[in-house]
């Protein structure tokens, strides 16, 4: 799905968004079909779609691009579904492969087919033919699955500590923070006041003993889920649609709790968008069931102007919570503000928002975000990067020296990390070190451009006749290699103004800035072309045209009011 919306919109992404708005737009109304079917109530199924349609914890399945995964999951899975509670069990498996295609958490379909055939129509035998033939998609796509990654289940995939933590636990204590976990996702579903992008390391800490409190919350919310459904599993319409509800959160759920594997993250809202449709059922069976009567056709149920009210209130109260989340998407630098706000354990998310803050032109305020995300994890090698990074704009060299180190001590194989410690022993004059990292990272990388491009400018900076015809064949051979590329003709730029070339070196660094429009780096280098061959007009029209369109970067600026300042 993402490729195609790619291909079509070109990698704009209103496409993307327009397309996960149109997907969750048809998840809504197939929940509402759906429903009516399962619980013979119009008013439910009216009042469930309704609340699941506004949810705030769609927020971040819809309004993320990457989202569209859940969405679509859940999409074809409630088709399935559908399908099956018509009697059309051939379309629902047809539904069920599509679905496992999109999300491997629709595995757990057989077992929501047989609950829906058991709780919707408690006199009728559960169709167990069809149950069974859903097993077998499932487990022929078990099978592609593992011939393809070479696992069946998540841990098979290496996925990083920091994002799910439980990854290193035992099995005893995964299991208890399964409960935790699920206890959350329960509070998100039921109340979702602060909604988080990333609930990382250590936000949802690894549970060591069963009088854990986040462990007894968890596991007094599913069994209250557990005694709602026992209660009214053989009650009459539209009451069974708690139990429904609670089955249907318990099971979708499932395969991201934990508690059968650990998953890629220990939590994750998105996760969250079909389960919750059975919180919403429960509360949209609480306002029909109160207006129920007795005697009447279960779908003749219809809500009390105080279920009506309650409804109402939940839709408009879940639409402005809604819209205020999903204002925190207009950017990275509000989206990982609210993040820890949200999150305020999660180093994932400190890192994230420091990335934001150097990027918004914060440097200085970006290392405290990393200090903060190394104070929960040490071990946190990106973090460490980054926060070289970030010193390294703020002058303190020793420090950005000091952190990159450690960054590549925690992971040999970080070639961020490399090739800004290559960049930095540029900038300080250690060209031979520079030099060093730089080929050591070619020699790992060789057919990395970027890479390749770094040992180009590590070799300018050497300025010696061999160097700088060495770095002419790199940049050349980028040049050919990768036409659309700046790297090459920025390189090639660099090489004729080091050698003073300058009109040379400007028409390089044109051509590299109309292939990436808005790149400092390029646009800088331009400017300072202009400036160095005489032509200062031409660089201040270089540097206004790039802060008008909000280029962001301390250095354009300063080399801006320099040129202003000098006579002409």
């Amino acid at each position: 799905m993402t490729t195609l919306v790619y291909a079509a919109g070109g990698g704009r992404p209103m496409p993307f968004h327009a397309v996960n708005i149109v997907l969750h737009a048809l998840a809504s109304a197939l929940a509402f079909l759906l429903l009516k079917r399962l619980t013979s109530s119009d008013a439910a199924a009216l009042a469930g779609a309704l609340l699941f349609a506004i949810h705030p914890v769609h927020t971040e399945a819809v309004t993320w691009i990457s989202g569209d995964g859940e969405i679509l999951a859940g999409l074809l899975l409630m088709a399935a579904w559908l399908s099956h509670a018509s009697g059309r069990p051939a379309l629902a498996a047809a539904g069920l492969a599509l679905a496992l295609l999109s999300k491997e958490g629709a595995a757990v379909f057989p077992a929501l087919a047989l609950a829906g055939d058991y709780l919707a129509t408690p006199h009728a035998a559960p169709r167990w033919r069809s149950c069974a033939a859903y097993a077998g998609v499932v487990v022929a796509y078990l099978a592609v699955r593992f011939a393809v990654l070479g696992h069946v289940l998540g841990a098979g995939t290496a996925g990083s500590p920091l994002l799910n933590p439980l990854r290193t636990a035992s099995g005893f204590e995964r299991v208890l923070t399964s409960a935790s976990v699920t206890g959350k996702a329960i509070e998100q579903s039921v109340l979702p006041r602060r909604l988080c992008l990333d609930y990382g390391f250590n936000q949802l800490p690894v549970a060591r003993t069963p009088l854990d409190g986040a462990v007894l919350a968890g596991i007094a919310a599913v069994a209250l889920l557990c005694a709602a459904a026992f209660m009214t599993a053989r009650r009459p319409a539209p009451w069974r649609g708690i139990a429904l509800g609670a089955v249907v959160f318990l099971i979708t759920f499932l395969p991201t709790s934990n508690l059968l594997f650990p998953g890629i993250s220990i939590f994750a809202e998105r996760n969250l968008y079909l389960p919750v449709l059975g919180i919403c059922l429960i509360a949209a069976t609480l306002a029909a069931a109160s207006g129920s009567r007795s005697g009447a056709p279960s779908g003749a149920a219809k809500l009390t102007a105080a279920g009506a009210a309650g409804i109402a209130a939940l839709v408009l109260l879940g639409g402005e919570r809604a819209y205020a989340r999903n204002a925190e998407f207009r950017d990275p630098l509000t989206l990982y503000a609210a993040a820890v706000e949200a999150c305020p354990q999660s180093a994932r998310a400190w890192s994230f928002h420091g990335i934001a803050l150097r990027e918004a032109g914060k440097a200085k305020e970006a290392a405290s975000s990393q200090t903060r995300a190394l104070a929960i994890s040490e071990a946190y090698g990106d973090a460490h990067a980054e926060l070289g990074l970030d010193l390294s704009m703020t002058g303190d060299v020793a420090g950005a020296e000091k952190e990159l180190q450690e960054a590549l001590r925690i992971n040999p194989e970080d070639r961020e990390a490399r090739a800004n410690l290559s960049s930095l022993f540029a900038q300080t004059g250690r060209v031979d070190d520079a030099l060093r990292e730089a080929r050591a990272l070619v020699a790992a990388y060789p057919a990395d451009d970027e890479i390749l491009s770094n040992l180009g400018a590590a070799l300018l900076d050497k300025g010696d006749p061999a160097s700088l015809e060495e770095a002419r064949g790199i940049f050349e051979k980028l040049e050919t290699g990768s036409p659309s590329s700046l790297l090459g003709p920025n390189g090639l730029g660099g090489l004729y103004a080091r050698t003073g070339r300058l009109d040379l070196a400007a028409a390089k660094f044109e051509e590299a800035l109309r292939r990436s429009p808005g790149d400092v780096n390029v646009t800088y280098n331009l400017a300072q072309a202009f400036a160095q061959g005489g032509q200062p007009a031409k660089a201040l029209e270089v540097l206004d045209g790039a802060v008008a369109a909000g280029v962001v970067d301390v250095g354009i600026v300063q080399l801006r009011d320099s040129l202003r300042m000098t006579p002409r």
